[in-house]
């Protein structure tokens, strides 16, 4: 469904033309689909809706009349809104007034004349705002925006933050004009990068110069600002070195960390020894597969990547055995796990709660489920596997419970490394975290509770939008 365009007016002296303007935009041609307040409100919180409206929208249309200009008017939350999020916005006058100061850069159109011929504008611009001139356009405003506010900031926060989307605008603005000058030229530089980016993905693992050879990428690159979870890291690098544990769980909800954890000790690994000075551990492969990665978690991928780690002949022979439907899957499994008699493997399958039923705690794919059993109590083999995964598999957990080590991860980051986590994300302070006082950032830990993907949503949310502030959030 296309985005609806949010009309921004006074109720005070303007509510039958808005009326008779959203009638005739939505009724076409073409058709647009409008957000008018009260029409489109429903039963709940009402500034909630008019702001989500505004996020939504694909423009803001203000209609300027003497009372929707005013500084006190509702109309200028409204507009700010959209600056906020980055709205184009669009001035219909209704009334011979000026535009607000911060929206004196854009054109208006007329409505105090032809009614006819400033609708049949209006449709057209609209339809512009999605051409690449239009998108240009759009970012120019902006601009004139930003260098505007920048010449009234005060606060050498606020200007670091207004110079560093200045900076970013000027980046775009050069790069639509390109698309707007070259439009075939910038399809294929597109194409071009998709491609390269492709290749990548495929690059086999034994290009990188390590001394573990791993298959598939991991669904994660650990940030360079990864902090803490020290005791997590310590229980993990045991579990890695005690013979008798083959599967290892860690479980916590959304956002808490825990695939960049084990993603940040197997990196490591690739090179032969673990992360924070927990010593040297030599691996001799590393298999990841991800409910959100280029390799799914299966038993037939399971089985085929771990052939990877062997000879060729070996791999050949374990195929044909996988492929003969007599022989049932932890058969297939345990002739794999013989194939590994000495070192060791590792397995990650993050996103594990994918092959579950959630509300049972057990696996809902039958094949896994026997292979993981069979790991658990196959004779002597090198393979371990880890899952991460929001909900623990209850049932898999109770089978040869003395080969598995289970590790919650139900708690944030202590303060400090939070607060350190923080800082190192606003690396040039251009966002004020970086420089902020313990006690605000003492709040902003307590708010998110210390997840690493709330804190880092915290800096997106302040990095995407210097109209927000810290406090504002807080």
């Amino acid at each position: 469904m296309p985005a609806h365009h949010f009309i921004s007016y006074s109720a005070t002296d303007a509510q039958d033309f808005v009326l008779k303007l959203a009638d005739d935009l939505q009724a076409g041609p073409p058709a647009f689909p409008v957000w008018i307040f009260p029409r489109d409100l429903h039963a709940g919180d009402w500034d909630a809706q008019i702001d989500d409206a505004i996020r939504t929208c694909d423009s803001l249309i203000f209609v300027m009349t003497r009372d929707s200009v005013r500084d006190n008017s509702n109309c200028k939350i409204e507009w700010t809104a959209a600056l906020k999020y980055k709205k184009p916005i669009l001035l219909v006058r209704l009334h011979p007034v000026d535009a607000p100061f911060r929206l004196g850069s854009r054109q208006w159109i007329d409505f105090t004349r032809d009614y006819n011929a400033a609708l049949a504008k209006l449709r057209k611009d609209l339809q512009y705002l999605h051409s690449p001139q239009g998108e240009l356009q759009a970012l120019r405003y902006r601009l004139l925006d930003a260098e505007r506010d920048l010449d009234r900031a005060t606060d050498a926060t606020e200007r670091t933050r207004i110079q560093a989307d200045i900076e970013q605008l000027r980046a775009q603005i050069a790069e639509q004009e390109r698309i707007v000058a070259d439009p075939d030229a910038a399809a294929r530089a597109t194409d071009a990068r998709i491609r390269a980016g492709i290749e990548r993905e495929r690059e086999p693992a034994e290009r990188v110069r390590t001394t573990t050879k791993f298959i598939n990428p991991p669904p994660l690159t650990a940030p360079r600002y990864f902090q803490d979870r020290h005791t997590e890291n310590r229980f993990i690098a045991d579990f890695l070195r005690d013979e008798s544990k083959r599967l290892l769980t860690i479980s916590g909800r959304a956002g808490i960390g825990k695939t960049a954890m084990i993603c940040r000790i197997l990196k490591s690994l690739e090179s032969g020894h673990l992360p924070d000075d927990l010593g040297e551990l030599r691996v001799d492969g590393i298999v990841y597969l991800s409910a959100v990665g280029t390799r799914t978690i299966r038993f037939a991928h399971l089985f085929e990547d771990l052939g990877k780690l062997l000879p060729a002949e070996t791999a050949r022979e374990l195929d044909a055995l996988y492929r003969d439907p007599k022989i049932s899957t932890r058969q297939k499994m345990i002739a794999l796990l013989e194939k590994f008699p000495r070192g060791l493997v590792l397995v990650l399958l993050d996103n594990f709660e994918s092959v579950m039923d959630v509300s049972e705690c057990c696996l809902t794919d039958a094949e896994l489920d026997e292979a993981l059993r069979a790991l658990l109590d196959a004779p002597h083999h090198a393979v371990k596997i880890i899952l991460t995964t929001r909900i623990p598999p209850r049932d898999l957990q109770l089978y040869h419970s003395g080969a598995q080590a289970y590790l919650p991860v139900d708690t944030g980051l202590e303060s400090s490394y939070a607060k350190q986590l923080l800082r190192a994300l606003d690396a040039d302070g251009k966002v004020g975290l970086r420089d902020a006082d313990d006690a605000r950032l003492d709040l902003a830990v307590t708010r998110t509770r210390g997840f690493p993907r709330a804190l880092e949503a915290l800096y997106g949310i302040l990095a995407a939008d210097r109209y927000t502030m810290l406090d504002e959030i807080l």
